[in-house]
């Protein structure tokens, strides 16, 4: 019953029913009443007036009414969208602060090993490596089930994982020479270029990893290397396709350039020769 005194609970079909056959069967009597057609008396007629406004009172009321419930529920849309834009802001700029966090760690480590005596530096290539891996991984903290790998180059034909983020689907396999997806990212090293996939499945995707050999669908790397010198690749990669975004790509380039001056800090390579891959 209670339910029955709001309308803006009843099925749609209803509120379209009451004004509309409320007002056609007002009109219809008020025209036989008009017209004469039938001896009325003044209950008759007093029915058919009560009919009549009775149709116009739902005709006007039961629209404001829908009105007013329409706005509310817009109203309460918008707010949630704000809410939501603002917990977006909220979460990008945790985002970029973790990621500047890690950065300045890994910045701040670099500057320490050029302040220390030549001899001390090395056998920190390792820590490099860790503080790189750190900060790739803030810069897409916001992308589910991450992987951060560091491989290394290990002779001419080889790259090898030497350190890696803590992914429920582990580690990835040392790159040879000889696949296809290896031939690009070796060439991409030597020729001093990242790349960026959104996703691995799109006949446009140059990077042709095997299916049976991976666990991701989207990847970015970017080169770890100085003007003198090689050390590897660093990438990132992410089970589904488009979990990875360009500017994850762009904050990684940097996390690579730090790390290749790191190392090249720690092995006194500043001058020497290029490592051939």
């Amino acid at each position: 019953m209670a339910a029955a005194l709001k309308p803006w609970t009843w099925p749609r079909k209803v509120k379209l029913a009451i004004p509309s056959g409320a007002g056609a069967v007002a009109f219809a009597l008020q025209s036989i009443a008009g017209f004469d057609v039938i001896d009325l008396s003044t209950w008759e007629f007093s029915l058919i007036t009560a009919g009549g406004v009775t149709g116009a009172f739902f005709a006007v009321w039961l629209p404001l009414a829908w009105q007013r419930k329409e706005a509310q529920q817009v109203q309460t849309l918008e707010q949630q969208v704000e809410d939501l834009n603002k917990e977006s802001e909220v979460n990008a700029r945790n985002l970029m602060y973790d990621y500047l966090n890690q950065f300045f760690q890994l910045n701040e480590f670099s500057q320490k090993l050029a302040g220390a005596p030549e001899d001390r530096r090395r056998g920190y290539e390792h820590s490099v490596k860790e503080r790189a891996v750190k900060a790739a991984a803030t810069c897409a903290n916001d992308v589910r089930d991450l992987r951060v790998s560091f491989f290394h180059v290990d002779g001419p034909s080889k790259l090898a994982v030497s350190c890696h983020s803590d992914s429920p689907r582990g580690a990835l396999k040392d790159l040879i020479k000889g696949t296809k997806h290896a031939d690009y990212i070796f060439d991409a090293i030597r020729n001093n270029k990242g790349a960026f996939e959104e996703n691995l499945r799109s006949p446009k995707s140059a990077v042709r990893w095997p299916a049976k050999q991976r666990d991701f669908q989207t990847l970015a790397f970017c080169p770890v290397r100085t003007e003198q010198a090689t050390y590897g690749v660093l990438m990132i990669d992410a089970p589904n396709a488009g979990d990875l975004k360009r500017e994850h790509y762009a904050m990684l380039s940097v996390v690579a350039q730090h790390a290749a001056a790191g190392l090249a800090l720690c092995d006194g390579n500043l001058g020497g020769a290029q490592a051939t891959i």
